[in-house]
Order: C-alpha cells, then structure tokens, then sequence
C-alpha cells in the first residue's frame, strides 16, 4: 500500500449554509410544465434575503441600479456625441461602469448603423447605444459556483448516468 493518496479520488464538495438555505427556499418554486421549468415568481427573490436585508431595502437598490443603468447610458450619448461631433473618425465609444464585486454595467454608442427591413430602403440611426450588465460575482471558474457545478456533475453521474445504460 502506498502513502500517496488517489489523484483520482473526488474531494468531497462542501457548500456553503448559505447556498444551501437559498436552494431550499428557491426549490419549492421550481414546478416543471410541458417539459420546462415554469416562471418563477418574483417574490422568491425576497424570500431568500438575509435576515437584515428587507424587501423594501431591496426594492430600492433595484431602483436605483435601473436609474443608475439609465443615468450612465445618457451621460454616454451626451459625451459621445460631443466627442463624436469634434472627431468625425470616431465611430464607436465604450465605457465600463464598475459596480459591486467585480461586476460592471457596460455602454457602448456607435455613431451610426444602417438597418434594412425587409425591402424597404436602408434606415440610418445616430448615436446608438447598447448596454450590458456583466456579471463577474458568479464566478464559474472559483468560488461558490464553481463548487456547485462540480456537484451537479457528481449528482448527473450518480443519478443520470445510471438511467443512461
């Protein structure tokens, strides 16, 4: 027998109490209809805030988060059109907006686009602007979720790949 141990061998995966009490509360509002997971109701989001977290807390810092995404995007235009208006060879400008963790709200404005519908004749837009919030805090690499990915693959391999044979 040797003193190595398996590299093979599955660490046991460990979430967190707080993964777990969120799964519970989110679990009873997961229902499948026609073969898909049915809408879940937006309440389910308050029922699992922290104890010192309260829906009304939580409703306006969501708020704000959709005043701030508008408020950024229209500072974008108003730079960008401004600087646009002095450099005729800019044609797109971008801005990060950090938010919390490693999350940020993204803006980018292009001078023009062209869109053709249909057969119609080519329509042209000015100062477009599109918008993306990127989520970082989930992390599927590390962290939490990456732990709770791993134990979706060991619950698929001890629950799925059975009934697969």
């Amino acid at each position: 027998m040797s003193d190595k141990t398996d590299k093979n061998a599955k660490k046991e995966i460990t979430l967190s109490p707080e993964t777990l009490a969120i799964s519970s509360k989110l679990l009873p509002h997961l229902k499948l209809v026609d073969g898909a997971v049915a809408p879940i109701p937006a309440e389910a989001i308050i029922e699992t805030l922290p104890e010192d977290v309260t829906a009304e807390m939580y409703q306006k810092v969501e708020q704000h988060r959709n005043q701030f995404f508008a408020g950024a995007s229209h500072a974008m235009i108003e730079f960008s059109s401004a600087e646009m208006a002095k450099d005729k060879s800019i044609a797109s400008l971008e801005a990060s907006f950090p938010m919390f963790g490693r999350d940020h709200f993204d803006v980018n404005v292009d001078r023009k686009r062209q869109f053709t519908v249909g057969d119609k004749p080519p329509v042209t837009q000015w100062c477009v602007l599109d918008a993306a919030y990127v989520v970082h805090g989930a992390r599927t690499k590390v962290g939490e979720l990456s732990k709770v990915k791993a134990y979706g693959r060991d619950v698929g391999e001890k629950i799925l790949a059975v009934l697969a044979d």
